[in-house]
């Protein structure tokens, strides 16, 4: 086996850096009234932060025999971890750039950019983190960014909100924290995620039952599934939807792997396997009861509330509910099947990024869009990259063949049937068939439907020769041809460089 082209510390390290020091030197350079090149320099920290995760990605493709790493004895890294460390640095940077010209324009803009990096680093810090503090601080970092984001919405609806938004992330702050004490209080204070597994597994007590219940509630508050869900719907129709684009996607993808590492990977400390939290004997049983009950709820209420949603991000926001409810489900299988809730998040982060970005790109084109699914009417063949790069995100949100929406329900789906938990599959799978109402209403507006002459905005930026495929619609069109590569892939080489990129260390 050849050696690793850097060191775990600095597999871990380098990319964080990255994007903290591009977000940092925007906010300096905001400070000399620079904003182009502000947004700019968050932009380039994140893509260079991208750049550094993918040569790991790469290194570990030609060594087969490549493996993870435990950095600073806190964080997993390598394998799968660092391509997930590719994914949400490279979903910021394409929003960013993709956002460059809008965002610049805007005074907020700026300091929008450098929270996006923020988010992003902290969100790398806990996709692979094994202590439970940690976990704690990186949430919270993301959260504060979010709160932020979307207040900055501007509008008194945004402020609204944020206000809701910061309340219920204080209460899911809170339970996080007693669950902690809890186990604190419990076993020595000790926060490592493996030194607390064993203590759990020598003796699964009903107070240790209950913190870990605390913990993953704060967990499902992160994704946004069901019951702690009632902050997305307002928070994802207010934000700006050039910053909304990464705070729906991207830092899903952290937490889902982090519920992993908390709750169902098993590890090894000095050589001694180690199960996870919800992986000892009664405790186990229980928890994959919870689990499934979660993703059956977040299922079919996501569903069905986004069926009756009139606003496009609205929508959105209700049927990411139902998507984190099919990537969950696959944890009642806890840690062989972390490939499949992870590949299943990373779908979805990618449709979802470039969904919120074609409703960036519609209100630029569109200024006076009220942000409803009718205001798309006939944009589809007015813009036919952007109606292009539409029907593909909503097809493989839907899961519809050769996109990898498909690929990630598919997975999931299989993998629960084939051991058992077929009731839940079949419900993923009507749901996914239900989905099709509010996704192909979209592209019925977008392509078949026309706004009435008296709704046409007379002024539209169409009439004023705009610039008719600008950096919004080059962000989404590179998403949608993402999204189809991921999709189309498997029939080419199997499961085979899906699974050697994230499979590689997810494995039970």
């Amino acid at each position: 086996m050849s050696e690793p082209i850097m060191t775990p510390a600095l597999t871990f390290a380098l990319p964080v850096l990255l994007a903290v020091l591009g977000g940092a030197v925007g906010l300096l350079l905001d400070a000399f009234d620079r904003p182009r090149a502000s947004v700019a320099a968050a932009a380039m920290g994140l893509t260079a932060g991208a750049v550094t995760a993918l040569v790991v990605v790469i290194d570990g493709l030609l060594d087969q025999s490549a493996h993870i790493d435990i950095a600073y004895d806190m964080f997993v890294v390598g394998g799968g971890f660092s391509f997930l460390h590719f994914v949400v640095l490279l979903l910021g940077s394409v929003v960013l750039w993709a956002a460059l010209p809008v965002l610049s324009l805007d005074s907020r803009g700026p300091g929008q950019a450098a929270l996006v990096a923020f988010s992003a680093a902290a969100s790398v810090i806990l996709l692979g983190s094994l202590d439970l503090l940690t976990v704690l601080l990186a949430f919270e970092v993301i959260a504060i960014a979010g709160y932020a984001l979307v207040a900055a919405g501007g509008t008194g609806a945004s402020d609204e909100a944020a206000l809701k938004y910061l309340v219920q992330g204080a209460l899911a702050a809170a339970m996080f924290v007693m669950g902690l004490a809890i186990m604190f209080g419990l076993y020595g204070g000790f926060t490592d995620v493996r030194v607390l597994a064993s203590f759990v597994g020598a003796e699964a007590s009903e107070p240790a039952l209950a913190a870990m219940v605390l913990l993953f509630a704060a967990f499902i508050f992160k994704l946004g599934g069901f019951p702690f869900h009632s902050w997305a719907p307002d928070a994802y129709e207010t934000i700006r939807p050039e910053v909304g684009a990464f705070v729906s996607s991207a830092p899903k993808v952290a937490v889902m792997s982090a519920l992993f590492m908390v709750f169902f990977r098993s590890f090894s400390l000095d050589g001694v396997p180690m199960d996870p939290l919800f992986a000892s004997g009664a405790l186990g049983d229980r928890a994959a009861w919870l689990v499934a009950g979660v993703a059956a709820l977040s299922i079919v209420y996501g569903n069905t509330a986004a069926l009756r949603q009139s606003s496009f991000t609205r929508m959105l926001a209700y049927s990411g509910i139902a998507q984190v409810g099919y990537a969950v489900s696959a944890a009642v299988l806890s840690g062989p099947a972390m490939f499949h809730a992870v590949f299943m998040m990373v779908a979805y982060s990618i449709a979802a990024t470039g969904a919120f970005l074609i409703a960036a790109a519609v209100r630029r084109w569109r200024p006076d869009w009220d942000g409803s699914i009718r205001g798309l009417a006939g944009i589809g063949r007015e813009r036919p990259l952007l109606g292009v790069s539409l029907a593909v995100l909503m097809f493989s949100l839907t899961g519809i063949p050769l996109t990898a929406g498909f690929m990630g329900k598919y997975l999931v789906f299989a993998v629960l049937a084939v051991n058992g938990w077929t009731w839940l599959a079949l419900l993923g799978a009507a749901g996914s068939a239900i989905s099709f109402g509010y996704y192909g209403s979209v592209l019925r507006w977008a392509f078949f439907e026309d706004l009435p002459a008296d709704e046409k905005d007379p002024a539209s930026p169409q009439e004023s020769h705009a610039e008719p495929h600008d950096a919004l619609t080059y962000g989404t069109v590179m998403l949608a041809v993402l999204t189809l590569v991921v999709g189309i892939q498997p029939l080419l080489w199997s499961l085979e460089y899906a699974s050697r990129l994230l499979d590689l260390g997810f494995g039970g």
